[in-house]
């Protein structure tokens, strides 16, 4: 388990989860990951922990259907 007390970035949140910030901050608003600590209004910040048990949550959903593929640029 992941120490409750381990505060990580934006940057750092996007590292661990192999995706961009702009993407770690679209999941935020759709509800998939959970909203930020906020010290001020540049200070943003995560528990590790709120990050581990969302990811776990997301791996037991139900599979969706699969993505259209996309066409290729011939």
């Amino acid at each position: 388990m992941v120490d409750q007390q381990i505060l990580m970035t934006a940057d750092q949140v996007a590292n661990r989860l192999a995706i961009s910030t702009r993407t770690l901050w679209r999941m935020v608003k759709r509800g998939t990951l959970p909203t930020p600590l906020r010290y001020n209004k540049k200070l943003v910040r995560w528990l590790a922990s709120d990050i581990y048990r969302a990811v776990v949550a997301f791996q037991q959903q139900e599979p969706t259907a699969p993505r259209p593929e996309t066409r290729s640029n011939k």
